[in-house]
């Protein structure tokens, strides 16, 4: 597995978060790519008396914002084999950008995946749901 993480963009990019690398590093490395600014970003860390980077409440609240205008969220979790896709709601636009970064996680475009590994959904509202990656892909 070359990738553990990736952001998918609103427009459907996908965007690896390489390395040792956290969700929250590519957002504080190039804000810009979120249609953030660094002083923004910043200012929420401030706000909330955390070090910048911190894996902490103002983490969640710039990621809470960036769910909201469309962003996904995807980490790989050793211990259970599954894939975690979160974001605030599964709208239809969201799912085609999931299925497309499913089809390329397979079939060795980004990724070389089993598409027997399973997906699981979270929302804002903390609902699960899982699902196998090859069901996903059979609509």
């Amino acid at each position: 597995m070359k990738n553990k993480a990736y952001w998918i963009s609103p427009k459907g990019e996908i965007i690896p978060v390489e390395g040792a690398n956290k969700h929250i590093d590519i957002i504080c490395d190039q804000p810009e790519l979120f249609g953030l600014k660094i002083k923004d970003v910043k200012a929420v860390f401030k706000k909330f008396k955390e070090p910048f980077r911190w894996e902490g409440y103002a983490r969640e609240k710039i990621m809470k914002e960036l769910f909201e205008k469309g962003w996904i969220r995807v980490r790989y979790v050793n211990l259970s084999d599954v894939f975690t896709v979160e974001s605030n709601i599964f709208s239809e636009k969201k799912m085609i950008n999931i299925i497309k970064w499913a089809n390329k996680i397979t079939n060795g475009e980004i990724d070389n995946i089993s598409e027997n590994t399973n997906i699981r959904f979270l929302n804002s509202k903390s609902e699960e749901r899982i699902l196998s990656i090859e069901n996903l892909l059979r609509g």
